[in-house]
């Protein structure tokens, strides 16, 4: 037990530094989203579309399911702080208030939009790795007075 707390604290400090008040599971643990087209695009583009790192709590047993795999706990430094990278929870939550409609919330990362130069392609990442949540308007007046963009699809002639 001795040798693997040892070995344990010695990899630590590799990987955070020996000043362990300064540790802190977020320098280690983040998620990283990389577009579904960053291996096929130049690497100016690849990074734009990139959205994180981003600092997250929680793991994969948690509520806050951010959970990591470590294949090889003997693994290269480098090896293994990729490792504590976010690999699986969830992407989508939601609490929707029946008895009040317009109390519900709802977050999705990255953002609400799938275009890079949109404000809303990254605006979600930071209250989602906070474990955080925004207004999911229902009524009328609520949504329309949240209105920031209106897009009218016509069919062809």
């Amino acid at each position: 037990m001795v040798s693997s707390l040892s070995r344990a604290i010695d990899t630590t400090e590799k990987l955070l530094g020996k000043r362990w008040s300064r540790w802190e599971w977020g320098d280690l643990h983040v998620a990283l989203f990389e577009h579904p087209i960053s291996s096929v695009v130049d690497d100016a583009l690849a990074r734009r579309l990139q959205v994180g790192p981003v600092p997250v709590g929680g793991g994969d047993e948690v509520v806050g399911d951010t959970g990591f795999v470590i294949d090889d706990p003997d693994a290269k430094i480098a090896d293994l702080r990729a490792a504590f990278q976010v690999a699986s929870g969830a992407s989508f939550r939601q609490v929707i208030d029946v008895g009040s409609w317009d109390r519900s919330l709802v977050i999705n990362n990255p953002g609400q939009s799938g275009d890079p130069d949109s404000p809303h392609y990254r605006d979600l990442i930071r209250p989602w790795a906070r474990g955080r949540a925004v207004p999911m308007l229902f009524s009328r007046a609520r949504v329309e007075a949240a209105v920031e963009q209106r897009i009218t699809c016509r069919p062809l002639a």
